[in-house]
C-alpha cells in the first residue's frame, strides 16, 4: 500500500516503454553489423579455367615442326634469300646448299658500305646468269630428253625476249630520292637472275636427280 501511494501512478507504462526502446535500439545495431559484413569485398580466389570450364592452352610439344622445317627449308636456308617455290622438297634442300647464295650472304654480312654492297649483287648476278647458261645448255644437249629441250628452248626464248623490259621495271621501280635506291635496283635484278637459275636448275633436277654449280 505504502509503495504503491510513493510510485507515480503511470511509471509502469513508462518503464514498459523504455524497455521496449532499448530493445529496438539493440535490434538496429545488430541489424547494421550484419549489412557491412555482406557489404565487404569478397577476398576468394578468382576462377581458373578449369573451374569456368574454358579450354586451357595447350603447349606445342617441343618435338612438333613449323611448316617451314617440315617443307626441309629452316634446316640449311638462313631466310635471307626465298626458298624456291618449285620443284620437290629433295629439289630444294639441294638447291638451298648451293655456293652462290652463300656468298652472296657473306659478302653482304662482311660488306661495310653501299659502295660494297653494290658489288657483291652485281658479281652474284653474273654467277647467276653463268648458271642460267651452263642449265640451259646440259637440258638441250644432244643427249637430252627431245621434249624437254623443246620445252626448255621456247621458255628461254620468251625470257630473253622480255628480259631488257623486265630489267628496266625494276630500275625503275625504286624512289629515285631514295639513297639506298642503287642497292635495291641491284638486289632486285640479283633475284631475277635467281628466279629463272632456280626454273632450270629445278628441271635439271627432276631429270637427272643430281645438281650442279660453277
Amino acid at each position: 500500500m505504502l509503495l504503491n501511494f510513493l510510485l507515480p501512478k503511470h511509471s509502469g507504462k513508462r518503464l514498459a516503454l523504455l524497455l521496449l526502446s532499448v530493445l529496438l535500439c539493440a535490434l538496429l545495431c545488430a541489424c547494421a553489423g550484419t549489412s557491412q559484413t555482406s557489404e565487404s569485398p569478397s577476398t576468394s580466389p578468382s576462377p581458373s579455367p578449369s573451374m569456368t570450364g574454358a579450354p586451357e592452352p595447350t603447349p606445342r610439344p617441343e618435338s612438333e615442326s613449323s611448316p617451314e622445317e617440315e617443307a626441309g627449308v629452316s634446316e640449311n636456308h638462313s631466310g635471307m634469300l626465298p626458298a624456291p617455290e618449285v620443284g620437290s622438297r629433295e629439289f630444294v634442300e639441294e638447291f638451298l646448299l648451293n655456293p652462290i647464295d652463300a656468298q652472296f650472304e657473306e659478302g653482304m654480312s662482311l660488306a661495310s658500305s653501299v659502295a660494297e654492297m653494290l658489288e657483291v649483287c652485281t658479281d652474284v648476278s653474273e654467277k647467276w646468269n653463268a648458271q642460267i647458261d651452263s642449265m640451259y645448255t646440259q637440258l638441250v644437249a644432244e643427249d637430252a630428253d627431245p621434249e624437254v629441250a623443246e620445252r626448255i628452248t621456247e621458255s628461254q626464248a620468251k625470257w630473253l625476249s622480255e628480259q631488257e623490259d623486265a630489267l628496266a621495271e625494276i630500275r625503275e621501280a625504286v624512289d629515285e630520292n631514295d639513297s639506298m635506291s642503287p642497292l635495291s635496283a641491284a638486289e632486285n635484278v640479283m633475284l631475277y637472275y635467281r628466279a629463272r637459275a632456280i626454273e632450270l636448275c629445278a628441271e635439271f633436277y627432276a631429270q637427272t636427280g643430281s645438281l650442279s654449280f660453277g
